[in-house]
């Protein structure tokens, strides 16, 4: 007998905070363990879903992709969202719902993904920022000059400088499509394009920039990091609160 199965694809958004990153784990609580919690319920039965990108602890979403096949080909899109965030915690939220093709896999059908990291200038940082943005005490720091460094990582490298030494990639080689610095409400923003990210490079990138505008290092330094394929060449690896998994194309 054949089971009718519809694949439903989500976005989905949380903030990452309390969470030991977005993949189940077993010392600690995964993202994905509480999605799957509330599809096993749905379902009757063990549910796996599959996700864009998997996230580390203490990052956010705003744009997750996962998606999941069911038997519940009678829910409707509307149906699936309130059933979501009605047993979701409030920190995690299904923002939309769609019925797709069997050979959509939200991981392997990406063709991009924007990253957005958020500084905040100064000491002083707001309550309702703090979570999603960390602080950086540099008097010189501008949308401009964050931009002349950045600048210095789009294109094709080997990120090996950039990733950390547990990234079992076998090729550290990416493509970095864009990178644009923007000023909204006093936070800085750096919103970061492509095709994918080896593990803690977004937070290497960050790191490595701050340390070098505070050293005063000259943003062609970066080229040198870059070739000598050692990650101890590079600055210190940012706060994960900073991190947004912003979006996902297709």
């Amino acid at each position: 007998m054949n089971i009718q199965k519809e694949n439903i694809k989500a976005i989905v958004s949380y903030d990452g905070t309390n969470y030991n990153g977005f993949q189940a784990q077993k010392n600690g609580l995964g993202i994905e363990t509480v999605i799957c919690d509330v599809l096993t319920k749905v379902h009757g039965f063990e549910t796996s879903i599959i996700c864009a990108g998997r996230t580390d602890s203490g990052v956010h979403a705003q744009g997750q992709v996962i998606n999941f096949l069911t038997t519940r080909v009678s829910m409707t899109e509307s149906n699936w969202i309130g059933c979501f965030n009605k047993e979701l915690p409030e920190d995690i939220r299904v923002l939309t719902v769609e019925k797709v093709d069997t050979t959509f896999n939200a991981r392997k059908s990406a063709i991009a993904r924007e990253y957005w990291y958020q500084i905040v200038k100064g000491h002083s940082i707001s309550a309702l920022t703090t979570r999603f943005a960390i602080n950086c005490p540099l008097d010189s720091l501008s949308v401009e000059k964050l931009q002349s460094y950045t600048d210095q990582f789009v294109g094709i490298h080997d990120f090996t400088s950039f990733c950390c030494a547990t990234d079992q990639n076998k090729s550290k080689i990416r493509e970095i499509k864009s990178i644009r610095v923007e000023e909204e409400n006093g936070v800085f923003i750096i919103k970061i394009l492509g095709n994918s990210f080896l593990y803690n490079m977004i937070r290497i990138i960050v790191g490595t920039i701050l340390e070098l505008i505070k050293k005063k290092r000259p943003p062609e330094d970066i080229q040198k990091i870059i070739m000598a394929k050692n990650r101890k060449k590079a600055g210190k690896t940012a706060k994960a609160k900073g991190l947004i998994f912003k979006k996902v194309f297709y």
